[in-house]
């Protein structure tokens, strides 16, 4: 680190920093291109044999059922019914050998048989999770049991590419950007500009008089053209400082630096409890990829994998196996799963944590947990959506009972009747 490119880090930034992310050696080794395993379970396909994290074998344990899907010439009374739509109570939870676990985040995506995109019904769900603070957590539950989530307009996990998977978790990049809820309800006419800062409307510097002020050329005469063309060689115009003029300056500037900054102010339409203060939530877990399209020979298919957001990593003492996504315990203990399967209907891809673990990590963060569920039910057409079924649930882990206690689902049939 001394000489060289790299002689302006006096310690290791991470690969990224240091532009060696041709390869990951933190990833295992995929399979060869002309291999052929004969005791994967289970058996590759075309679509997973080169796949560096190989599907899991299905159990009706760790993975949720398939739906049950009607044929073309039911699909208005298929959207039309509410029978057999998920339960985020039910999904949100797993028992794997006698062990419960919770649904940090899951895909489902499953469709009916069928040439695909020829319109046979297709059923997905996402399961998304966030930390609240434990003083915060029934405001949250109270502000989200009424809005669909639909839209992603909730915190977003952050989505790494070129870091090694070695090097998580990323202590750098646990910031609290974008962490606040805020949700225009549109549908009770929430469609006006957020409040200015001074509780003020919002004015442009049109409105203000300033000289500085958006004007339209098309609309002035060649005289007011000609004084705005002066006004901006005036601005243009440099002046040599004296010495003391910019020593005063730096005075100024340091006086104003000295300042602490004042407290944000939030629009009326961000969440609140009952200080005032925001209500916020962060991402339960964050996502990892690598290509496989750019330097790195040695990938026939890109790798990804789900893990448990840095809050719940940093200081726990968990281990990842090299061979996957899985996570122990200094004892050895399995406490994370990262699971991904295959069906006739379609695809899971799956990141569970064991309750108890959760719970008691819970405690010391001093932090709830909240699932939110959203989905579809659709036809799988390359056309335009002219009917189709959207639903939505939230649930909080209650850490006396380590049940799910989840709000009313909210579903409608939506409809683009022009299309």
């Amino acid at each position: 680190m001394k000489n060289g490119p790299t002689r302006q880090f006096t310690h290791y930034p991470g690969a990224a920093a240091l532009y060696l992310t041709d390869i990951d050696p933190t990833l295992p080794p995929a399979p060869h291109p002309l291999s052929e395993p004969v005791d994967a379970v289970p058996a590759p396909d075309a679509d997973t044999r080169h796949d560096t994290f190989r599907p899991t074998v299905l159990d009706s344990q760790w993975n949720p059922p398939a739906p049950s899907l009607p044929e073309r010439d039911r699909l208005e009374e298929w959207f039309g019914s509410t029978e057999e739509l998920p339960d985020l109570a039910q999904l949100g939870s797993r028992t794997v050998d006698e062990a419960a676990w919770v649904v940090l985040n899951e895909y489902v995506s499953d469709h009916a048989a069928g040439k695909d995109w020829t319109g046979q019904t297709e059923q997905w769900h996402i399961v998304h999770s966030w930390l609240v603070e434990d003083a915060q957590h029934e405001h949250v539950m109270e502000f989200l049991s009424s809005r669909s989530l639909m839209g992603r307009w909730m915190p977003e996990p952050p989505a790494w590419q070129a870091v090694y998977l070695g090097e998580f978790p990323l202590l750098q990049h646990d910031t609290d950007d974008d962490i606040t809820l805020s949700h225009p309800d549109y549908a009770i006419g929430d469609t006006e500009p957020p409040a200015a800062p001074n509780g003020g409307p919002v004015t442009s510097s049109a409105d203000s008089g300033s000289p500085t002020a958006a004007v339209d050329p098309s609309n002035l005469g060649d005289e007011e053209i000609f004084d705005l063309l002066e006004q901006f060689k005036g601005r243009r115009t440099k002046t040599a400082l004296t010495e003391e003029d910019r020593l005063a300056n730096l005075h100024k500037l340091a006086a104003q630096w000295s300042e602490p900054l004042p407290a944000p102010v939030f629009p009326d339409r961000f969440a609140r409890s009952t200080d005032g203060s925001p209500l916020r939530a962060y991402p339960a877990f964050q996502e990892y990829s690598w290509s496989s399209s750019g330097h790195d020979c040695s990938m026939e298919a890109p790798a990804g994998l789900a893990l448990p957001c840095t809050r719940l990593l940093h200081g726990a003492g968990l281990h990842r196996d090299p061979d996957n996504g899985n996570w122990h315990t200094s004892e050895g203990q399995l406490v994370v799963r990262a699971l991904r399967g295959t069906r006739p209907t379609g695809t899971i891809n799956t990141l569970l944590v064991r309750r108890d673990w959760l719970t008691q990590r819970l405690e010391q963060l001093q932090m709830r947990i909240v699932l939110g569920m959203f989905g579809e039910r659709q036809p799988r057409s390359s056309d335009h959506l002219r009917t189709w079924r959207e639903y939505s649930q939230t649930a909080l882990l209650t850490p006396d009972t380590g049940r799910l206690a989840a709000s009313r689902l909210l579903t409608q049939v939506r409809r683009n009747p022009g299309r």
